[in-house]
């Protein structure tokens, strides 16, 4: 009796199996086993170059991996993306372009005439602003003004593209163990443990209020948030009614036990909508008080207004009286703190939930 022939599905990247679990691609790592009982073979390739690498019958191209390469180059031009890209269809490979910037926007949509599908951690449900040349607004629907030092020219993507976007998995399937991520060690430290520990919401530990990490910057777009709600806290601190622990970085260690004391995380987008901090968040037990993210779509969807965070606006003018009433009436909230708990656990063990999705995507 012959075996069933398997699909083979190469994954083009700069990072391999034996990076830490920061990397996106680590829960291909931890539920391989399950994928490949499912019929599909994976493999990873370092370099575009080698001949095998066509011997995929489908090929998930990381766009970082070809950033790195236009990086080291000085240019922005695409043109050897789009290259490798026709080769690939030539020799009758399937090829599906992974973009895991952080934010629902991208600069590589010019690549969408080339590729089978077009992935995205997360992406905005109104599909056309994707036909929109707002620069770097762009690229992050959320900002104002921005010193972008990229100065790389937005490429909108046509309307007859718009159905090649699909999602692909965020940040909140990377590893939230609490433990140093060791990249060197990362495929045997990968092996070791898959469940984060979490700490259950409410309790006589969290003497905090809530925690902030970070400092103010000068860029007018990706700071901006941040700046805001450092400056809010500051004035919160100054009226001596709440405990707040700010500060610059600290060791992960040191930021998760803060956490972990804080009846709040306060999480601003940064380079995009969502944060590890986020996940960590949920992971200590702390009600995440978040902007709004409603406009965007996402995979795992962790993000429910009001059921697994309290929104808040994007200007963050209503942090204040949100943070006050949530404080005032904490154990009021602590369902959602729970509900958002959940998930993080659910998804962060269920291979099935996971592996459809991923089936899902290469089928």
């Amino acid at each position: 009796m012959s075996k069933e022939k398997k699909t083979n599905v190469g994954i083009l990247s700069h990072a391999g199996w034996e990076s830490g679990g920061g990397n996106i691609l680590f829960p291909l790592f931890k539920y391989r086993r399950q994928i490949q009982s499912r019929g599909f073979n994976l493999a990873i390739f370092r370099s575009h170059a080698l001949q095998t690498i066509t011997k995929s019958d489908v090929l998930i191209v990381m766009y970082r991996y070809f950033q790195q390469l236009l990086h080291k180059a000085g240019t922005n031009d695409k043109t050897i993306i789009i290259d490798f890209l026709e080769h690939c269809r030539k020799k009758g490979v399937r090829a599906i372009f992974f973009d895991p910037g952080d934010g629902t926007g991208s600069r590589g949509l010019e690549v969408l005439p080339y590729v089978e599908k077009f992935l995205k951690k997360q992406l905005l449900k109104d599909r056309l602003y994707y036909t929109r040349n707002d620069g770097d607004k762009s690229v992050r629907i959320w900002i104002g003004e921005s010193d972008d030092s990229t100065k790389e020219i937005y490429k909108p993507a046509s309307v007859d593209q718009l159905q090649k976007l699909q999602l692909g998995w965020n940040i909140g399937l990377t590893d939230y163990r609490a433990i140093p991520q060791i990249h060197r060690l990362g495929f045997l430290t990968n092996r070791l443990i898959w469940t984060p520990r979490t700490v259950a919401p409410g309790g006589t530990h969290r003497h905090l209020d809530t925690q902030f990490r970070g400092s103010l910057a000068s860029d007018k777009g990706c700071a901006e948030q941040r700046n805001q709600v450092i400056n809010t806290l500051r004035k919160l601190v100054d009226t001596k009614k709440y405990k707040i622990q700010l500060g610059s970085r600290v060791p992960r260690r040191t930021f998760l036990q803060e956490l972990k004391q804080s009846k709040v995380c306060i999480s601003p987008f940064g380079w995009g909508e969502l944060c590890y901090r986020d996940f960590e968040g949920m992971q200590m037990g702390s009600l995440l008080i978040k902007p709004s993210v409603s406009h965007a779509e996402t995979f795992p969807d962790y993000f429910q207004e009001h059921e697994t965070y309290v929104p808040i606006r994007w200007d963050i003018s209503d942090l204040t009286e949100t943070f006050e009433e949530v404080i005032q009436n904490y154990t009021h909230y602590l369902d959602i703190a729970r509900a958002a708990q959940k998930k993080l656990e659910f998804y962060a063990t269920n291979a099935e939930a996971f592996v459809d999705h991923f089936v899902k995507i290469i089928s």
